[in-house]
């Protein structure tokens, strides 16, 4: 009859495997939680020296102190619990972890690779290029990021006039009907207006709540909103500039045409840009809702 055997020292070893893979982890992701402060403090988290830099840190790391038979999977577990703990405790949120997680782990998981191929701690050295980078982009003015221009048109029922009219005056906010606003983005509680003036309140997010202040200058056919403050944490992503509102005419058609301009903030730009750009389009569908709400 045969019977299970179980060799003596096995579960001291499986569990000293599991207390130095879990010592490791600790290590690698207060070292990246100190390496994040020190940028915070060097006020170059917004560039590449954050997004590029940490995420390589942290895929040297596990790959160096681990002795697992697949670093990718220790690199994973590195980048989760520090996005998932380590972040929210130094102030980022939501929002924040989930456009930087694809990031982080694609960026990590290079960084694997390439320690893998050199096998020499000199590989640390290339982390000073992304640092580099980002001391001159904010230091210098180096790398200036491209303004941005957003433009949607919408085709809506009613009079031109009652729709000119509804732009140029404060208005009820609509319930975001938007799953990626959801996600952790500012979000609007109130729309008013004074004299030239108008004012964009916000509901708690990331940690803040804070408020647009604009100054309004109508035209012919619509409303041109020039931002004078922003205390919101959007101001962290993209410095907002200017937002038109034109109502246009055609053929028995009306037509609700909105241009935003900003200036993006976060780097690398290739990754970021994109999101923001749909960002700003999703805020002009909610912005849209709300003004067919007042022209009722």
């Amino acid at each position: 009859m045969a019977e299970d055997t179980i060799t003596p020292g096995e579960p001291r070893r499986l569990s000293t495997g599991w207390r130095a893979a879990l010592s490791s982890l600790m290590v690698i992701v207060a070292a990246a939680s100190i390496a994040y402060r020190a940028l915070v403090t060097g006020h170059i988290e917004q560039t590449a020296a954050l997004f590029v830099g940490l995420p390589l840190l942290i895929g040297f790391l596990a790959t160096h102190l681990t002795r697992a038979r697949s670093a990718y999977g220790q690199v994973i577990r590195a980048n989760v619990i520090f996005l998932a703990v380590a972040a929210p405790l130094l102030g980022e949120g939501s929002i924040c972890l989930l456009m930087a997680a694809p990031l982080f782990i694609g960026v990590s998981m290079i960084g694997v690779a390439m320690y893998q191929s050199i096998r020499s701690r000199a590989v640390y050295a290339i982390l000073a290029l992304p640092l580099a980078a980002g001391w001159l982009q904010k230091k210098t003015g180096s790398f200036p990021p491209e303004p941005q221009s957003v433009r949607t048109r919408w085709e809506v029922s009613g009079s031109a006039a009652g729709w000119r009219k509804a732009v140029r005056e404060a208005a009820p906010v609509a319930q975001n009907g938007s799953r990626f606003l959801a996600l952790g983005f500012p979000l609007p509680l109130s729309y008013t207006m004074s004299g030239d003036g108008a004012e964009v309140r916000f509901a708690r997010a990331e940690g803040v709540t804070g408020h647009w202040r604009v100054r309004c200058l109508p035209f012919a056919t619509g409303v041109r909103f020039e931002l004078i403050e922003d205390t919101t944490r959007i101001a962290h992503w993209m410095e907002m500039k200017e937002s038109a509102v034109e109502v246009e005419e055609s053929a028995g058609k009306v037509a609700v045409i909105q241009t935003t301009r900003f200036v993006p903030l976060l780097s690398p730009f290739w990754y970021f840009v994109p999101a923001q750009r749909f960002a700003v389009r999703e805020a002009h569908r909610l912005a849209l809702e709300s003004w067919r709400m007042a022209v009722r």
